[in-house]
């Protein structure tokens, strides 16, 4: 538990990334807060413009990598397992590295990947 900060313990660096012809192209990294932790906390968030994670349906994976970045092979994989699932997905995806680990002198990587399923009225790009 974060001592005097609260909303600390529900935020997350999570990079951003858009996919399109089978390859995601890194946009961004960026610390996201989770809704509904702390409201005092919250209110202040959103006057400033600070981001914060909205429950939305995504597909989601945890895939190991020798990179902090996902495979463009895996991320094409997952979008071809939500076209065969019946589900439209985002033309972009969030990646959380959670922890790494070594094995023979070879760091591996734990990533968490978020592919918001598209939903009626959903801006295309949006995030």
């Amino acid at each position: 538990m974060s001592v005097g900060t609260p909303m600390l313990d529900m935020s997350y660096f999570y990079s951003a990334y858009s996919f399109s012809r089978g390859k995601g192209d890194y946009r961004n990294t960026r610390l996201l807060f989770y809704r509904g932790v702390d409201q005092e906390m919250e209110r202040e968030l959103d006057g400033r413009g600070i981001p914060m994670t909205e429950e939305r349906e995504c597909l989601y994976s945890v895939l190991c990598s020798e990179s902090i970045h996902p495979e463009n092979r895996e991320i094409e994989a997952l979008y071809q397992k939500g076209q065969e699932m019946g589900v439209e997905l985002e033309d972009f995806f969030s990646c959380n590295p959670m922890n790494n680990f070594s094995v023979k002198n070879v760091s591996y990587n734990y990533l968490e990947i978020y592919i918001p399923v598209k939903t009626a009225g959903t801006a295309e790009g949006t995030e």
